[in-house]
């Protein structure tokens, strides 16, 4: 399998030579960026998928590249008309490499550090400012352009808004930033059932069957209070101190999206979903925390996780492994969590109450 280190030199057809800086996890893709080696020395990011040589091989086939090259280009496309601030400029080339693995890469240009960067590492109102931005120009356009008429708090047209799936750059002569949203695989979008297709949300690669695992995918990306859940949990993962700030701040853009469409009551559906829990949650007991949690499955794994995040706010003591470790232990893709799994992240949960 062709893998991909940093300094390596790799030669593109179109583009060129190029050095790679840069290697990026992605649960279902390789990806990198990489310099040109000419005088432009542009920076460029890719992201590829093996394609099949013979039949039995690892891989895709040409008519499946075909297909994904297209659902991509169809969810570029959506997420700009609606006004979203997504990545522009994307291109594909198929590419034979040395070991003889053949690779079709999604190319574009490089738009910026993620913003886990900004969030990480820079003061408070740089944070909270960042959010307020991807509010603006990524959440508020796509909820006000693709919310279901006949379930206003589902979208026909979905993201993954995790902090890695999005970039930033400053802008010249002032202090703030734009901000792109660059993930665009697998394309959150919606599709006709019928003969040749069995599912109407594209979800993942390769499509979970699991009823439960769709259900909780289609919640994190396809629903209004899912994708901000999904926001704020990774945030507060990140900086668990200013998870307050964060809970606040959402609470506030909520309520004036509220004033905005009235009768959605988006405010109230997030508090149901929460079960009228707020941040004080996190500072029960380890017993109250016990209790609370003991009858709660895979299906609960978003409350499992905004739980994490709660109870390492209140937390005197550095819980940033442990919330760490819940986040690891409670990711899935293609197969939902076995009852072992659930209560491993139980057991983490109440360890971070004992600190």
């Amino acid at each position: 399998m062709f893998e991909i280190a940093v300094g390596n030199i790799i030669e593109m057809d179109i583009i060129g030579d190029l050095k790679v800086e840069e290697t990026y996890p992605s649960n279902n893709r390789v990806s990198f960026s990489a310099r040109k080696q000419d005088g432009s020395k542009k920076l460029y990011v890719f992201k590829g998928f093996p394609l099949k040589h013979l039949e039995g091989d690892d891989g895709l086939t040409h008519e499946e590249i075909d297909l994904i090259k297209m659902k991509i280009d169809e969810y570029q496309k959506l997420l700009k008309n609606a006004g979203v601030s997504v990545i522009e400029d994307i291109g594909f080339i198929s590419r034979t490499h040395g070991d003889g693995s053949l690779f079709q890469w999604q190319y574009e240009p490089f738009a910026g550090k993620s913003i886990e960067y900004i969030i990480k590492n820079y003061r408070r109102e740089v944070v909270l400012r960042a959010i307020k931005t991807v509010w603006k120009t990524i959440i508020e356009p796509l909820f006000n352009t693709y919310s279901i008429e006949s379930n206003p708090l589902e979208l026909s047209v979905g993201l993954d808004l995790i902090p890695r799936n999005m970039t930033y750059i400053k802008k010249e002569g002032n202090s703030s930033i734009d901000i792109t949203y660059v993930d665009l695989f697998p394309p959150k979008i919606t599709l006709a059932t019928g003969i040749e297709r069995k599912y109407k949300h594209i979800l993942e690669h390769p499509e979970p069957t699991d009823r439960v695992v769709r259900d909780l995918a289609i919640f994190r990306g396809f629903n209004m209070i899912g994708i901000i859940i999904a926001f704020w949990t990774h945030l507060s993962r990140i900086r668990p101190e200013l998870t307050l700030d964060f809970y606040k701040l959402f609470k506030r853009l909520i309520k004036d999206f509220d004033v905005e469409h009235k009768g959605l009551g988006l405010g109230l559906e997030v508090d149901e979903y929460t079960l009228n829990n707020d941040l004080s949650i996190g500072g029960k007991s380890h017993d109250e925390i016990s209790e609370i949690i003991d009858d709660w499955k895979f299906k609960d794994i978003f409350r499992l996780r905004m739980l994490a995040c709660a109870i390492s706010f209140h937390s005197k003591a550095d819980t940033e492994k442990l919330t760490k470790k819940v986040f690891e232990l409670s990711h899935f893709q293609t197969n939902r969590l076995t009852h072992e799994q659930i209560l491993e992240i139980k057991k983490v949960i109440l360890e971070m109450t004992n600190i």
